[in-house]
């Protein structure tokens, strides 16, 4: 699956459903979930996004990443806390 330039596919790579919000860079906060194995495109319209999720014990991530590519949703275990990475495989 080709995801368009100025948008992003998300995978929710966790055994549970994941609350979690994204932006377009500078815009405004969308609060969404995924299921379990699902994904979304989210059509952004600038080149990067933001992506914000909140861990059990208040741990958060913030980060920006560059639209046009898929992520997936992965418990990051050397942080102890859900994080987004560039997915290899889908």
């Amino acid at each position: 699956m080709v995801v368009a330039a100025n948008s992003a596919l998300i995978t929710n790579g966790g055994n549970t459903t994941i609350g979690f919000s994204v932006r377009p860079e500078q815009g405004q906060w969308q609060d969404t979930q995924l299921d379990s194995g699902q994904n979304r495109e989210f059509p952004f319209g600038t080149p990067r996004f933001e992506f914000f999720i909140k861990s059990d014990g208040d741990k958060t991530v913030k980060k920006i990443f560059d639209c046009g590519s898929k992520y997936v949703i992965f418990f990051n275990s050397a942080e102890s806390c859900w994080d987004l990475k560039l997915a290899t495989e889908f």
